[in-house]
Parts: C-alpha cells; sequence; structure tokens
C-alpha cells in the first residue's frame, strides 16, 4: 500500500493541491476567469471554501497517483490535509479583536450587588 509514491513525490503532490486549490479558490486568474466561475451557482460551495476544494483537488490528484481504492481514499485525506495544513500556515492572522470587560458594580453596605443573587429569596419553577 503506498509502495509506489516516495515521500518527494508525496510532497510536490501535496504541494500541487494546495496550490490549484488557492489558484481556484482566492484568486482571479487570467482575465478573471476563476472569478467568473466562483460565480456559477452549482459550483459557488465547492469554490467557496477551501477545505471542500481542497478535498476534490486531491481526489482527481491521488485518482490518478493510486493504485486501488483504499490508497485513491488514503492519498486524497492526506494530500487534502496537507493542503490544509500548508494554507494554515502561510495564511497571516488577524489579530483578535479587542474584548470588553466591564467589572460587577461593588455592593454598598446592606444591600447586594445587581448581579449578585439573594440567598433568602425561595426559587420557584
Amino acid at each position: 500500500m503506498l509502495s509506489s509514491l516516495t515521500v518527494v513525490a508525496f510532497a510536490a503532490s501535496a504541494a500541487a493541491v494546495w496550490r490549484s486549490t488557492h489558484l481556484l479558490v482566492h484568486e482571479s486568474g487570467p482575465a478573471g476567469l476563476l472569478e467568473r466561475l466562483r460565480a456559477v451557482a452549482w459550483l459557488a460551495p465547492v469554490l467557496g471554501c477551501f477545505y471542500c476544494c481542497s478535498l476534490w483537488t486531491a481526489l482527481v490528484l491521488a485518482a490518478w497517483l493510486g493504485d486501488g481504492w483504499v490508497e485513491v481514499a488514503v492519498l486524497c485525506l492526506g494530500l487534502s490535509g496537507s493542503a490544509i495544513v500548508i494554507e494554515r500556515l502561510t495564511t497571516p492572522r488577524m489579530p483578535p479583536l479587542p474584548a470588553w470587560h466591564e467589572a460587577p458594580a461593588a455592593a454598598t453596605e446592606g444591600q447586594p450587588a445587581a448581579n449578585e443573587e439573594h440567598r433568602d429569596v425561595v426559587l420557584r419553577s
């Protein structure tokens, strides 16, 4: 199983899957051809998601490289997963948005804070 594929060939195949998937999902292509292709209604779900598109792109390459259905399935998942890892490593991350945290209101003498429960209240369902 997977005896005919070397590590170098797998790495080159993973890079090819990443490159072709990145081209299909993120780039406009010559004369905006890929943007128009993404606008086609039945292709939009596949070409709008890097994860989905990498699976289909990897399936094409795995079917060409694999010898049996088990090898094709393993290659497809491995190549797609490798392309996703490359995409995550090469995509710049946005800094996290600032979060607003408000301190609870201080309790005055003899009165609980607004968000504090009263211990002498009977809970009803």
